[in-house]
């Protein structure tokens, strides 16, 4: 990436585990790489929000 960028990606996964712990790994990853992470699930995801490594959630 250039420098000055900001390093942000979003997730989207549904709200069922088989969705979201594959996210949930990826997104740990990529926060120890420099990335900022954005979570985009549905309401069933919003019980798994708390603990996803996001920088910031958004349900829909």
């Amino acid at each position: 990436m250039s420098a000055g960028r900001d390093n942000l990606i979003a997730l989207a996964a549904g709200g069922t585990g088989g969705h979201l712990f594959p996210a949930e790994a990826l997104a740990q990853e990529l926060k120890r790489r420099g990335w900022r992470v954005l979570l985009v699930t549905d309401a069933r995801g919003a019980r798994y929000a708390a603990s996803f490594p996001a920088d910031e959630r958004f349900m829909i």
